[in-house]
C-alpha cells in the first residue's frame, strides 16, 4: 500500500511540476514585448541604423578585376564586415530587461542579419568605371575607379531584403504570434525595406585601388597603348549614406498608423494596445 500511494505522490508531484512549467512559459509569451509597441519599434530601428554604421565601415571590396575600363566584382568582394545579429542585439541587453521584449529584438535582430548576409555575400556588379584601364602600356599604374551607386549593381539574395521576406524572417524566429506582433513585424520589415533601397540609391562603391596586369607594349614595338586586361583592384570601401535613423522611425510610425487604421478604421498609434 504504501508503495501504491509513493507512485500516486510521485506522478502527482511530476504533474503538478509540469503545470507550473507550462504556466511560466505562458507568462513570458503574453508578456512578449511587454511595452508601448511604437517605442519597441523606435528603439529597434535605432539600435539597427548603429550596427549599420558599424558594418558600413568595416566593409572592404576586394578581388576586383580590372578588363579595360571596366572592373568587374564578383560574389563574396564585399568582404571585412559581415552584419551579424549581434551588432543589434547587444545594445539591448543592457537597456531592457523584460525577456519578451528581448525575445522579440532578438528575433527582429537575426531575421535582419541574415536578410543581409545573403544579399552581402550575392552582391555582384561587372561594370565599375576604371577609366585609365582603357589606355595604358605595359600593365596598368595605380589608379582608382569612379564611384558607382550600390543599386548599379545586383545581388541574388535581393529578395532577402524584400519587404515580405523580412516581414517573414522576423516570425518565423518568434516562438509567440498575436495581433500586435503582426503589426509592429510588418511596420517594421516595411520600414527596413524602404530605407535598404534608399541606401542603395544614396552609397557608393569608392576608392578601389587597380593596378598590375598585362597593357601593350607601346609603339612602334607593339601596338599600344591599348586596354589592360587582368588587373587587380582592392581595399574599396562603401562610402556615402548609412541608414537615417530618424527618417526610418518617421516612415515607421506613418506605416503603424496606416496598418493600425486597416485593422480598426481609427487613425493614431494609440488605438494599439500598449501590451503586445
Amino acid at each position: 500500500m504504501n508503495i501504491f500511494r509513493q507512485i500516486i505522490l510521485f506522478f502527482l508531484v511530476l504533474f503538478l511540476s509540469i503545470s507550473v512549467k507550462g504556466e511560466d512559459v505562458e507568462v513570458i509569451s503574453e508578456t512578449a514585448v511587454n511595452s508601448d509597441v511604437e517605442e519597441i519599434g523606435k528603439t529597434i530601428i535605432d539600435m539597427t541604423a548603429s550596427a549599420w554604421r558599424v558594418w558600413q565601415d568595416g566593409v572592404i571590396i576586394d578581388n576586383v578585376y580590372v578588363e579595360g575600363s571596366r572592373g568587374i566584382l564578383f560574389a563574396g568582394g564585399l568582404s571585412g564586415n559581415i552584419f551579424k545579429s549581434y551588432l543589434i542585439f547587444e545594445q539591448s541587453k543592457n537597456l531592457i530587461k523584460d525577456r519578451g521584449t528581448l525575445e522579440y529584438i532578438k528575433a527582429t535582430a537575426d531575421a535582419f542579419s541574415m536578410s543581409m548576409r545573403n544579399w552581402q555575400l550575392g552582391y555582384t556588379h561587372d561594370n565599375i568605371p576604371f577609366p585609365q584601364g582603357a589606355s595604358c602600356v605595359y600593365t596598368l599604374t595605380s589608379c582608382y575607379n569612379l564611384a558607382v551607386s550600390v543599386s548599379s549593381g545586383n545581388s541574388t539574395g535581393a529578395r532577402m531584403m524584400e519587404e515580405e521576406t523580412l516581414y517573414n524572417s522576423i516570425l518565423y524566429n518568434l516562438s509567440v504570434r498575436n495581433e500586435k506582433i503582426f503589426l509592429l513585424s510588418r511596420a517594421l520589415a516595411k520600414t527596413f525595406s524602404f530605407e535598404f533601397a534608399r541606401w542603395q540609391d544614396s552609397c557608393f562603391i569608392a576608392d578601389i585601388q587597380a593596378k598590375g596586369g598585362i597593357a601593350p607594349q607601346p609603339a612602334p614595338i607593339g601596338v599600344g597603348p591599348g586596354q589592360v586586361k587582368g588587373a587587380k583592384g582592392n581595399n574599396g570601401k562603401l562610402k556615402g549614406a548609412y541608414f537615417d535613423a530618424e527618417e526610418m522611425k518617421k516612415n515607421f510610425i506613418k506605416y503603424l498608423d496606416d496598418l493600425n487604421k486597416k485593422r480598426t478604421g481609427k487613425s493614431g498609434v494609440s488605438s494599439i494596445s500598449s501590451k503586445i
